[in-house]
């Protein structure tokens, strides 16, 4: 008989992330560098009423583009075709806010009062962004430090060959019906909710 077995990486970040906004008192969250677990972390974070105010990245490229949101990934890549808006009601009983991508030199635009923003970051290079962050009159105690994402990833994978060193992996054909699969009975809960 199949079995899947599935890790949740993000469940430490999350964890992380709310220990952090119960424990320090700010005005506003600021995310410095833009990152694949971004999306979701927003989306779970929105659905707790906490809204990331914008996303500071020295990325020049980046500067004026919104972070693309994902619900779990299927809206993000089409599985879905019920609009984000309706889905924010439902869960959470209000539409969510674009989140913006803006440089760091920005920042007074969003804020008067940096020493109160709390700032998370996952990157390979938060030593520097700390510095920079410190220089604009951050807090260090509101700096926040998550895992970098392949950390996160590589984790998950070492974790889940451990326990199945002896299983057979499923093909890329097989995850991916399974995903649809869930994917449908989710939007078929969405559609009754709704």
């Amino acid at each position: 008989m199949s079995a899947i077995i599935s890790v949740n990486y993000y469940k430490g970040v999350m964890q992380k992330i709310h220990k952090t906004i119960k424990e320090r008192s700010f005005e506003q969250i600021m995310w410095f560098g833009e990152c694949h677990m971004l999306p979701l972390i927003y989306d779970y974070l929105a659905a707790d009423g906490y809204f990331i105010t914008v996303v500071l990245d020295n990325d020049l490229q980046k500067k004026g583009r919104t972070v693309k949101r994902n619900w779990c990934m299927p809206f993000r890549y089409g599985y879905i075709d019920i609009e984000k808006e309706r889905v924010d009601k439902l869960i959470a009983g209000t539409i969510f806010p674009d989140l913006k991508i803006d440089l760091p030199d920005h920042i007074y635009n969003y804020t008067g009062a940096v020493d109160k923003v709390l700032f998370f970051m996952s990157s390979y290079r938060s030593g520097e962004m700390k510095e920079q962050l410190l220089s604009m009159g951050a807090d260090v105690e509101k700096m926040i430090e998550l895992p970098v994402e392949a950390d996160l990833w590589n984790g998950a994978c070492n974790r889940l060959h451990s326990m199945t060193p002896d299983k057979k992996r499923m093909s890329s054909e097989e995850h991916k019906a399974v995903l649809l699969s869930l994917l449908k009975h989710s939007k078929s809960i969405v559609m009754r909710r709704g």
